[in-house]
């Protein structure tokens, strides 16, 4: 069967208007229009410590996302951790073949541990200036009224899009946060079970 990767879970958002609802699978990254790609990404993901036995099967395919980027893309990654928001870079990165391996170590040396606080990331996340954000987490972040306030007074004028990816078990509060977050600043929210990944 054909590999899933969560590359092309987090780009089907991009695409979701122009797929028939009869397709059988999302398109792979190299498939999605050059039209349609983001230009200058930040992937905030939760590494709190309910993502610990989580975290082996969602970093490598995070960094499958990344290996994909284009040469003309920009990117980084901040994880939310401790309560902390721990970024690759501060500013946005070229998609580099160096780049991407500090990318793939950033993510092999992070230990999820703590509560995932989701603000300060979205904060630092905007003060990156990208075009799309994709806020990927398990649920359970202590703040999600504070994070749905806090992105509509980043993005006011709509800029930017903000993705949110449900990762394998959530409560129904944390989804229509997730589902609310996405709608309000034209994105896609997308649910991902274990199965997804390993398929």
């Amino acid at each position: 069967m054909t590999r899933i990767t969560l590359c092309s879970l987090l780009l089907l958002s991009l695409c979701l208007a122009s797929v028939s609802p009869a397709a059988a699978e999302p398109p792979r990254f190299r498939d999605v229009p050059p039209s349609d790609n983001p230009k200058r990404i930040v992937y905030l993901c939760d590494a709190s410590k309910s993502m610990k036995p989580r975290f082996a099967d969602f970093a490598p395919e995070l960094t499958r996302s990344i290996q994909a980027l284009k040469p003309e893309q920009s990117f980084t990654i901040i994880l939310l951790c401790d309560g902390k928001a721990l970024p690759l870079s501060k500013e946005l990165i070229a998609a580099s073949d160096k780049n991407k391996v500090q990318a793939a170590d950033f993510l092999k040396k992070a230990t999820p541990a703590g509560a995932t606080t989701a603000v300060p990331g979205m904060q630092l996340a905007f003060a990156a200036r990208p075009d799309t954000i994709y806020f990927a987490t398990d649920g359970g972040f202590t703040d999600p009224a504070k994070l749905i306030d806090a992105a509509r007074k980043l993005n006011e004028n709509k800029r930017v899009i903000i993705n949110a990816i449900g990762l394998y078990q959530l409560t129904d509060a944390c989804e229509k946060t997730l589902k609310q977050l996405a709608d309000e600043n034209s994105g896609t929210y997308k649910f991902v079970t274990k199965e997804d990944l390993a398929r």
